[in-house]
């Protein structure tokens, strides 16, 4: 196998990660994953993640915190994959995040504290729920696009051993303990 090979591999791998960090905090956090999709090498991006619309929620603090913490999540979860500690600057995840942000904090360096906030409550949601990232990115990875009732099969097949009844969610006590529970 050729080098070009083995990155084009690893990198579905690590983009299998990622979308899956997204659908995983989303879920956890009450938002319904519906697709997930990881893209060849000709598109403009690696994956995509789509989540129910977001209308109908507030731009109250707990409501802007889900939603900077989902579009964040993909991000930890490279992050957590990788060892790497450094935002990619560049990603428009990390651009999501600024902009929802900036209409709501005083300051930049309010932003900056909040995007940290927001990193450490991800990173504890998706190390307490890595096996299912992996779980969902294995299959997103072999299978390249899942659908609605895909993820949440997944998501929500998780064994008794979870000590849970089989369902992620109910182990989720809130981002930042904001009191979220099955």
């Amino acid at each position: 196998m050729d080098t070009a090979q083995i990155e084009s591999r690893e990198d579905r791998w690590l983009t299998a990660i990622h979308e899956a960090g997204h659908a995983v905090v989303a879920h956890l956090l009450g938002l319904v994953p519906c697709q997930l999709v990881v893209h060849g090498p000709e598109a403009d991006r690696a994956g995509t993640c789509h989540t129910q619309d977001h209308s109908a929620r507030g731009t109250g603090a707990r409501d802007l915190g889900d939603l900077v913490d989902v579009a964040l999540a993909g991000l930890v979860a490279e992050m957590i994959a990788t060892g790497r500690e450094a935002w990619d600057e560049d990603s428009r995840d990390l651009g999501r995040a600024v902009g929802l942000l900036m209409g709501h904090v005083e300051d930049c360096d309010a932003v900056i504290r909040e995007l940290d906030r927001s990193r450490r409550r991800v990173r504890r949601l998706l190390e307490e729920h890595w096996w299912v990232v992996e779980r969902l990115a294995g299959a997103l990875e072999v299978l390249g696009r899942l659908g609605r009732g895909e993820i949440l099969e997944i998501l929500e097949g998780a064994p008794e051993a979870a000590g849970c009844g089989g369902t992620v969610r109910c182990t989720v006590t809130g981002a930042a303990g904001r009191g979220k529970g099955t």
